[in-house]
């Protein structure tokens, strides 16, 4: 089971890469000015072996955007405007989670329906879009697909998503009015616990297929400001 960090493509990750490079080398470049010829020449070296890393970060975040997009996963769910997105664009990706075998992310996106209800919607992640896995090929969910509803009276609302395949997954997720509260699981009598992340959302990744009965979210400890 994984359980969700911030939203950071591979994008984020190789800028912070390139920044954290660029501040080293304008240190060993001020050392190397100080210390003569020699210390130049070995600082030359370094940095050609800081720009192959660059490179490699770089392929590793091409890698990323590799897979192709394929038509949109076509919403069956019937058509209800109370349970429909209120505004272009949205979902909203809040939450990412890797995959216990790291093959691919999860992520839990939330919206405003029409009728002002809380929702939130799951699938698997490229970039901050939203969408399934099928054949190697990534399919988003079409524009104004539904997601789980809750009303203003309910405190914590969730659903879930169950894959099949060789590596089934079941894949937990909903919104909490706690979000001063982690939200916690429990399977194979354990315990899994995450911080809510925007609008109260969570989202948990299991391998397999889970009972109906198990892992059923519940709010947990308060959480330190």
């Amino acid at each position: 089971m994984n359980a969700p960090g911030r939203p950071r493509s591979a994008r984020d990750e190789l800028l912070d890469e390139i920044m954290a490079a660029a501040r080293r080398e304008e240190a060993m470049e001020r050392r190397a000015h100080a210390a003569g010829p020699r210390a130049r020449r070995h600082r030359r070296r370094i940095v050609a072996i800081i720009v192959a890393l660059g490179l490699g970060a770089a392929a590793a975040a091409g890698a990323a955007d590799l897979i192709s997009t394929g038509e949109p996963v076509h919403d069956k769910t019937p058509r209800s405007e109370r349970y429909q997105p209120h505004e272009a664009g949205a979902p909203t990706l809040v939450a990412k989670a890797s995959d216990p075998a790291g093959s691919t992310t999860w992520g839990v996106g939330i919206f405003t329906s029409a009728a002002g209800l809380d929702c939130a919607v799951a699938g698997q992640v490229r970039g901050v879009t939203l969408g399934l896995i099928r054949n190697g090929t990534f399919h988003p969910y079409e524009r104004g697909s539904f997601g789980t509803c809750a009303g203003k009276g309910i405190p914590i609302m969730s659903d879930r998503l169950v894959i099949g395949g060789p590596q089934p997954r079941t894949i937990v997720f909903g919104r909490t009015r706690r979000p001063d509260h982690s939200v916690v699981v429990e399977s194979g009598g354990k315990p899994h616990t995450v911080a809510p992340a925007a609008g109260g959302a969570f989202l948990f990744v299991f391998e397999g297929k889970l009972r109906p009965d198990e892992a059923i979210p519940h709010a947990g400890a308060k959480l330190q400001p």
